[in-house]
């Protein structure tokens, strides 16, 4: 899925020191297509390291990487339980 109207920044912050953005469409991709690209703010979802290769540890480190403002991470619920257990 990709868009014409992407969201900016628009190099001015809120009273909150926040980015603020321009109105437009979520760019959704995967990682692989991403390459080489960056964007203000990135979202990596079902995050899950159980079952991981090395190559899916370095595509995370990647996607990390593309975020120029903001960086979000979000562990499925298997992986949110394994760290709790591991940080107890």
């Amino acid at each position: 899925m990709s868009s014409s109207l992407e969201t900016r920044f628009t190099c001015q912050y809120d009273q909150h020191q926040r980015p603020i953005f321009t109105e437009g469409d979520l760019l959704l991709e995967t990682l692989r297509r991403f390459k080489g690209q960056s964007a203000p703010a990135i979202v990596l979802t079902e995050i899950d390291e159980e079952t991981w290769t090395d190559l899916h540890h370095r595509m995370l480190f990647v996607g990390m990487t593309r975020a120029t403002l903001h960086l979000e991470i979000v562990l499925s619920d298997r992986e949110e339980q394994r760290r709790m257990q591991q940080a107890q």
